[in-house]
């Protein structure tokens, strides 16, 4: 399964990122609940799935296989390391270390970057360490910036994805 988190008005990137998606695996967009964690919250509130992958909206899938090989691992999948493991939230769940970990109530866009720290430690201290797909994917390793869907984006790409950052340092 992969989830795909987004937010009222990002429409356009929710599309954009589904269309990148392949035809056949199943995916589910969340766009209520919140950031990240509260959007984690609710595939364990709404659904039965074991195990997912978490994707921004802001994600586009140029060649697909690291999604599967991501699913048929066990234990954690990270997709970067930027600024830790599943930074920016994203990378493979399991309901079963979902449930041992609490998913705080995030107020405010700067408490949802401070758990991207924080809450994903106490993830990975239950889960063991994570497989990383992507190590190179780091703010650092940037090589532009492009305006898309309204805002300036840094631009994170290889050559099976592209997330644009709407927010980076």
């Amino acid at each position: 399964m992969i989830v795909i988190g987004t937010s009222q008005g990002r429409e356009a990137w929710a599309t954009q990122a589904l269309a990148s998606l392949p035809i056949d695996m199943p995916r589910m967009v969340v766009s209520c609940a919140g950031y990240e964690i509260g959007k984690l919250r609710w595939v364990m509130q709404h659904t039965e799935v074991r195990r997912f992958w978490f994707l921004q909206d802001s994600v586009v899938v140029k060649d697909s296989w690291w999604l599967r090989d991501g699913l048929e691992r066990s234990g954690p999948v990270s997709l970067c390391m930027d600024p830790c493991a599943l930074g920016m939230f994203m990378g493979v769940y399991e309901r079963k270390v979902l449930k041992q970990v609490e998913l705080p109530h995030v107020t405010d866009k700067e408490h949802a970057i401070r758990l991207e720290t924080e809450w994903t430690r106490d993830y990975l201290l239950q889960s063991g360490p994570a497989h990383v797909m992507f190590p190179e994917l780091a703010d650092r390793n940037a090589h532009r910036i492009e305006h898309l869907h309204g805002r300036d984006n840094l631009v994170l790409e290889n050559e099976f994805m592209i997330k644009y950052k709407g927010t980076w340092r």
